[in-house]
Order: structure tokens, then C-alpha cells, then sequence
């Protein structure tokens, strides 16, 4: 056992140096080892052993780097964390390795290899490639350096956090909230005739005075302190980081960083996957959009022909009825047609689509306003039994600086670049794009395709928080995009009229410590970008000039209930951009389905229902579990693209196949372990929250990347259980290693009414069996009229586990299960 506190610099050294020289050692008999003679055990076997020395000995000693006390021992565990970092990087381009692998590899014994070894061989000669060794030996020594550069870098970056000094000076009385004892710890300076005490950035410092403060306002201060530690020195750093991943990318043969990064995974190309798939829908729409098999004779109007409009619209007229689709616009689409440039979706798609839904029957009016000259809501209303208004957001924010009316809009920009002809917007040479998010990246590339030579995008945001999907941030910077990260506007710059540029100042936090959008920014820290065009997405807004106050909230979007869509307006309901229930394209798609569900409910006049889990069994696909090969559509070069076609191809049949069984159907493989949840949906609970009441089982699904379907200042008020009737039975079995209170490895509630000795609305609820509770709903349906016998017991035992599809580890759940919901029927016996 090891002795921290009696580790020296020396010491280190003398370990660390020890670890390299066994390590060669044993690879020197590796190589040395014959190929007639190769085997698992002298190859595989060996050369994990031997590098795993070198693992053990970074893991013993370089995490002094962050913990000693002493600077010099600080120093040289960082130095040797570097060291060892790349004598490991080294190991993964020795040749004399490679050619050991490859000879085992063409053994008998290689090609009997099943499971984990047959895995890790194949994982082996896959990182060779991804080292370059189908490369010539001139590029692989590039990306060796290269690799060797990022080990360097990861040093600098850390050591700049780890020496960075900074601390905030303040009075005793900024210091109330904390505990005497630790501020008579602290360092006390004389300021202005004052004793004052320095709190600086260690732990031991910074930590209590977060937690205990009353001072909202040091609190912040020393936050943001902490969050730039490393300054510009780690800027640059960062910069040069993300340059020498592209050329290693390059260099291998990768579109980008990210595709290198993730191909070591199984099924990442979900969206090639999916491109196949929508193309196929639409070559097939005749099949798949065919119109109602019955008419309900009911009209409903859909305002808005984007996403979240045409996707309600489908599922309407599914539901049998008479759907219009209203849109301001000559074509239909909404952003997708007007915004979303053809690199990334070709018009006719949209075409395609529109067709596809005029075939079941739904009818379309475009250049349809609503208010002003066109149709009012209770116009509209009057003609329709239902409306869903999805109306977007068509307008772009501004900035509010002076001379602001120099700047363009970035979205009308991308409007009149897709429209095309005298509405064809002109394009600067040096271009500025303020703002970081996808939005912005469309921007920064159509100008820069449309001929800009200097295109750069200033953002609040730093490089890892920008609102922009990675793939997106990539792919700019591989198109010659400068990006400008925690910059935010602060003065435009012009001579006579004419715009030459804009002074950007420092962002040091974009959101306050509750979470809210309040930048704040260090003025002392200014840079000038010259440029003869700015232009500004940073969000956008919607007209609402249709709508009566009644309808709109503080933020300017319509009011809608986030459940239903219901508005104030009876019969009215909206979804989509325009109510802010969105930000992506799906999540648009995803509000138009769950209002028209609102819609037909409303229309049979009965209550929606609220999201219940789909109780859909999950199989694992178990042939995707060795590894494989990601399969690449076809990309065209970056100086190859243009505005007018699609960068990525699609898959053929066979390719869209072999990269669909790569995704193993896991889903999420966590168990919700509570006690409270399944009894509570077996007893059938309501919740009351400060906006709604819902069913508890609502509570316990998660919802679309949240762990909750509350929003974030939704709080729950009461938990109302009805009472159950007379003669009822209720019980809670639980399995659990010890007797103390302790997680459930499985949970069984149950509650059923006994009439005459039979079961009448059982309700049986599994838990720690899967992400949520879940409702055993064919149990109860097998118990329903049934007595109380052990057959029962054994057959609905039996049932509750049918679709159960257990893990290698974790079978004996299957058991627990049938014992418990066996034993809950019986016991209600009695």
C-alpha cells in the first residue's frame, strides 16, 4: 500500500519511469515471439498486461497533480501524467505491436475466438485503423504527432485551471451567512483603511462561502470567477484543440471529429437510418397516406402549414375528418420550406410530402392570412368545429444598439436566399453572424457558399455550450467558419454611413445562478471584427397581430394549456413554435400529435387522455452487440457544396438494413426503484401541482430528454388518494436484501375489490422492473370475476412476466416477480 503523505517528487519519478521500463520490457518478448508460435495468451493476454502496468501507475500517481500540497510535487505528477499520456498513445503506432496482432489474427486459434475475446480482437485491429495503419507511413506519423499535440494540450488546458489565481476581496459583513470558524481561516488584507478578507478559488474556500453566503451578489461574482479560470490562455488552447481534432479526422479518412469519435459506438447514423425511411414513406405514400376508411362529417382548420400544422393535419384527417390547412405563405412547409436550406432538405421533400397528404384527402389554402385583410379567429372559428393554431415564429429578433437599422436579419436572409429570384438577397465579402445556434450556422454557411470570403459567428456562449447541434458546429468549422465563443455584441461600427464592423465585448455568464437569460458581461474586455455585412439570429418571434390579448402571454406567444393545447377560446387550441412548447422540428412534430389527439377529444366531447407509459416490451437485439463497422452515407466534400443539393446522400436498402441491426433496442436499461410510485398508480392517485391536475402514473413517465413531466416551475401541491371501497384489498410486496428500509430489487403493489369472493378491478403495478412502474394490465384483466386459487395464482404469476426480456445479470427478477404477484393474489385470499 502506497503512503501519500510520504510521496516525493522523487519518488514519483522513480515509479512512473519504473512502470515505462516493464512495460517495454514485456513488449520486447511480445514482439520477439515467433508467428508460428502466436497464441492469445503470449499476444492478447500479454500486451494487456503490460500496458496495464502503465494505467496503474498514472492512476497511483498522477492524480497528485490535483490533490498535493506541495507545488513541486504538483509539477512533476503533471509532467508525468503527460509523459505517460503519450508513452501510451506511442504504444497504440508501434509497428512491431501491429505486426504481432496481425499474425495472431491469421492463427486457427484467432479464428475459433468467441465472446469477449473474439470482441477484443476485433476491437484491436479496428483501433489499428483508426490509428492510420491503412494510411502510408508519412500520414500515420502525422497523426501521431497530432495525438501527441492533444495530449499536450489537455496538460496546458488543466494546468491553467489548476494555477489560476483569482479571489474576490469583501467586508465582514459580505461574509454573513458563513461560519466564524472557517472565516477566521481566511486571509486578511488591508483595503482602503479596512481589514477585508481574501476568498479565493480553492475549494476550502470557495465552497463554504457558495453554500452559506447571504450575499447573492459576491456569490456571483466569485461563480463567475471560477467559471473563467484559465482565461484566454485556455481560449487559445481550446481553439488549437478543436483545429488539430479536424486534422486527424481529415488525415483518417472522417467526415469529422464527431464521426471519428462516435464510429466507436453501435448505431450513431440514427439519421441515415431514418433518411431511408422517409424517402421510402414518400415513394410509397399512396400505400401509407391513404385517406379514412370513414368520415366523421366533422371540419377542422389547421392554421399553419409547418411541422407541427401538418403533422396535427395527418392525424386529423386519420381520425375521419374534414381537414383544411391555412397558411400565409405560397408554398407550404412553413420554416422547413422557407428557412431550412436545400443543403440540408431539397424542396421537392416538401413537395413530396404535401402531395402525399392532399392524397388522403386533406385540402390546403395558401396565401391564406389570418387578421388584417384575411380571415379572423372568430371567422374561422365559425366555419370549423376545431382549429389548431401552429402559426410559428416568422419574425426575427433585433438587437437594441444604435444604429442597428445597419444590421440584417438573419432569417429574412435565409427566407429570400430560398425563395429566390429579385427576393435573392446580396451577400458582404467579410460577413459577421451573430448569434450560436443552428439557426446561425445556416446562416454563417449559405453566406459563406453564396460567395462571403470572411464568415464568422459571434455567440454569448462558449465553444461546449453553444445552442447549435455539435454535428452543426463541426461542420462549420470545417467550412472555414471563424467562431467567436463568449463575445456578445456591444457597438456597430460604421464611417459615413457605410457598416465596417462591430465591437464585441466579453460574456462572462449567459444565464444567472437561478437559470435565467441574464448575460452579463466584463466591458474592459472589447474586440473589433471588421465586416461589411452582420447578420443577427439570435431567436426569433411571432406575429401575432390575429390574436386578442387574451390569448397572449408576457412573452409574446400564444397561451395554450401544455397538456392539451386548449386555449381561452373554446374550440381553439394551438401548438407548435407559437406557443414555445418547441425547439426542434420534432418536438414540433410532437406537439401536432398530441394537440389533434386534444382536437378529437374535444370533438367527441369527452376528456383527453393524459401521456401514459406505452408499455411497449422491450427486445434487445442481441446480434447487435459485437461490434461493427458504422456504415457512412455518401458526403460531399466541403468544396464541393453548394446551396442547390444535398450534402449526404442516402443509404440503399441493403446499407439502411446493416445499420438498423446495429441498434440493439436497449432503450434505457435503469429501474425506477421507488416504493411510493407503484402504489400510489395501483391506488390510483391524482396530483396537484400549481398549474394542473394529472393521473400519478403521468407523474412517473419520463418525458423527452427530462427525468420529469413537470416543468421547471411546476411544483406539486397534494397527492390525492380516492378512498377504496368497501372490502377491498390493498397490499405492497417487497423483495430487498436487507430488512432495514432498503431499494426494492423488485416491487409488487395490489389492490383489487372482492365481490363474492371474486376479483373485481385489480390493479397490479410492478417496480425495479423497468425506467418507470409498470401497470401488469393483463394480470389484472386475466383476474377480473376470478376466486382466489393457487392455478390463479400460478397462471397470472406466469402472465406478468410473459414479455419480460431480463439481462445477463439480473434473471433472478424473473423469479421475484412471479413469487411476489403470486403470493398478492393469495394473500387477498385471506
Amino acid at each position: 500500500m502506497i503512503d501519500y503523505q510520504q510521496l516525493t517528487p522523487e519518488r514519483v519519478a522513480e515509479a512512473c519511469e519504473s512502470a515505462i521500463q516493464a512495460c517495454d520490457g514485456a513488449i520486447t518478448s511480445i514482439v520477439a515471439t515467433p508467428a508460428t508460435e502466436r497464441t492469445f495468451a503470449n499476444t492478447f493476454v500479454a500486451l494487456e498486461s503490460a500496458a496495464d502496468v502503465v494505467h496503474q501507475a498514472s492512476g497511483t500517481y498522477t492524480f497528485m497533480a490535483y490533490v498535493a500540497t506541495d507545488d513541486a510535487l504538483r509539477e512533476t505528477a503533471r509532467e508525468w501524467e503527460e509523459k505517460l499520456s503519450k508513452y501510451a498513445v506511442g504504444l497504440g503506432f508501434r509497428e512491431d505491436l501491429h505486426q504481432a496482432v496481425k499474425e495472431f489474427a491469421a492463427t486457427a486459434e484467432a479464428a475459433a475466438l468467441v465472446g469477449e475475446e473474439q470482441r477484443l480482437l476485433e476491437r484491436t485491429l479496428r483501433d489499428y485503423r483508426r490509428h492510420g495503419f491503412e494510411l502510408p507511413k508519412e500520414q500515420r506519423e502525422q497523426v501521431q504527432a497530432l495525438m501527441q499535440r492533444l495530449v499536450e494540450l489537455g496538460t496546458e488546458y488543466r494546468k491553467a485551471i489548476d494555477t489560476w489565481d483569482d479571489a474576490i476581496v469583501v467586508s465582514r459583513e459580505d461574509l454573513a451567512g458563513t461560519p466564524d470558524r472557517w472565516i477566521d481561516g481566511l486571509t486578511q488584507v488591508e483595503e482602503d483603511g479596512a481589514t477585508k478578507y481574501r476568498v479565493s478559488l480553492d475549494y476550502p474556500e470557495i465552497i463554504p462561502f457558495m453554500d452559506n453566503a447571504d450575499s447573492g451578489e459576491w456569490r456571483r461574482e466569485l461563480f463567475l470567477k471560477n467559471q473563467n479560470k484559465g482565461g484566454e490562455e485556455n481560449v487559445r488552447v481550446l481553439d488549437e484543440a478543436l483545429n488539430v481534432r479536424a486534422q486527424i479526422a481529415a488525415l483518417l479518412g472522417y467526415d469529422s471529429w464527431a464521426a471519428y469519435v462516435v464510429e466507436k459506438r453501435m448505431a450513431k447514423d440514427r439519421g441515415s437510418v431514418e433518411r431511408f425511411l422517409g424517402d421510402y414513406a414518400l415513394e410509397h405514400a399512396e400505400d401509407l397516406y391513404r385517406p379514412p376508411a370513414a368520415e366523421s362529417g366533422r371540419r377542422v382548420a389547421v392554421v399553419g402549414a409547418g411541422p407541427a400544422g401538418l403533422t396535427a393535419a395527418y392525424f386529423l384527417r386519420q381520425a375521419g375528418h374534414d381537414v383544411t390547412v391555412l397558411d400565409q405563405m405560397p408554398m407550404a412547409g412553413g420554416m422547413l420550406t422557407y428557412s431550412i436550406p436545400a443543403y440540408r432538405m431539397p424542396k421537392d421533400v416538401m413537395a413530396a410530402q404535401v402531395r402525399a397528404l392532399e392524397g388522403m384527402g386533406i385540402r390546403f389554402e395558401l396565401g391564406a392570412a389570418l387578421g388584417g385583410d384575411g380571415a379572423s379567429l372568430h371567422d374561422l372559428r365559425e366555419r370549423y368545429e376545431g382549429l389548431f393554431l401552429a402559426t410559428g415564429l416568422w419574425n426575427g429578433k433585433s438587437l437594441r444598439l444604435e444604429k442597428s437599422d445597419l444590421l440584417d436579419s438573419g432569417l429574412k436572409f435565409l427566407i429570400g436566399v430560398q425563395v429566390g429570384g429579385s427576393a435573392r438577397p446580396s451577400v458582404g465579402k467579410r460577413v459577421l453572424v451573430i448569434g450560436g445556434g443552428s439557426v446561425a450556422v445556416d446562416v454563417a454557411l449559405t453566406a459563406r457558399r453564396l460567395g462571403a470570403t470572411e464568415v464568422s459567428m459571434a455567440c454569448l456562449e462558449s465553444l461546449e455550450t453553444m445552442p447549435a447541434i455539435p454535428e452543426d458546429v463541426e461542420q462549420a468549422l470545417e467550412e472555414g467558419i471563424t467562431i467567436l465563443p463568449s463575445w456578445g455584441p456591444h457597438r456597430v461600427l460604421e464611417q459615413d454611413g457605410k457598416l465596417t464592423g462591430m465591437e464585441l465585448v466579453r460574456c462572462t455568464a449567459v444565464f444567472d445562478k437561478s437559470g435565467r437569460f441574464a448575460p452579463a458581461f466584463d466591458t474592459t474586455v472589447t474586440t473589433v471584427v471588421a465586416a461589411d455585412q452582420i447578420l443577427v439570429a439570435i431567436g426569433q418571434a411571432a406575429d401575432l397581430s390575429y390574436a386578442e390579448p387574451g390569448l397572449i402571454t408576457e412573452r409574446r406567444l400564444l397561451a395554450a394549456d401544455k397538456m392539451t393545447g386548449a386555449t381561452a377560446m373554446p374550440g381553439v387550441f394551438a401548438g407548435g413554435d407559437v406557443t414555445g412548447s418547441s425547439a426542434t422540428m420534432v418536438q414540433a412534430m410532437a406537439s401536432g400529435q398530441r394537440v389533434a389527439a386534444s382536437i378529437e377529444a374535444y370533438l367527441a366531447r369527452v376528456q383527453p387522455e393524459s401521456a401514459r407509459p406505452s408499455h411497449v416490451s422491450l427486445t434487445i437485439n442481441e446480434a447487435a452487440l459485437p461490434t461493427s463497422q458504422r456504415v457512412h452515407a455518401p458526403r460531399l466534400p466541403a468544396d464541393q457544396r453548394t446551396l442547390l443539393a444535398e450534402d449526404c446522400g442516402a443509404l440503399s436498402l441493403d446499407l439502411t438494413g446493416c445499420e438498423a441491426t446495429r441498434c440493439a433496442n436497449c432503450g434505457c436499461v435503469a429501474v425506477s426503484a421507488s416504493d411510493l410510485a407503484p402504489a400510489l398508480i395501483a391506488l390510483r392517485a391524482t396530483v396537484k401541482t400549481t398549474q394542473r391536475r394529472l393521473p400519478v402514473e403521468s407523474l412517473f413517465t419520463a418525458a423527452e430528454s427530462k427525468t420529469t413531466v413537470l416543468e421547471p416551475d411546476e411544483l406539486i401541491e397534494e397527492i390525492e388518494i380516492p378512498a377504496q371501497p368497501p372490502g377491498s384489498r390493498q397490499a405492497y410486496h417487497k423483495f430487498r436484501i436487507r430488512n432495514a428500509i432498503d431499494f426494492p430489487i423488485v416491487g409488487v403493489a395490489f389492490c383489487a375489490e372482492m365481490r363474492e369472493g371474486r376479483f373485481h378491478d385489480a390493479r397490479v403495478v410492478l417496480g425495479a422492473v423497468a425506467p418507470v412502474p409498470l401497470a401488469a394490465r393483463k394480470v389484472a384483466a386475466l383476474l377480473e370475476g376470478q376466486a382466489p386459487s393457487e392455478a390463479l395464482a400460478q397462471e397470472a404469476a406466469s402472465l406478468a412476466v410473459g414479455d419480460a426480456q431480463p439481462l445477463a445479470r439480473n434473471r433472478l427478477k424473473v423469479e421475484v416477480v412471479k413469487a411476489l404477484v403470486r403470493k398478492a393474489i393469495l394473500n387477498a385470499a385471506v
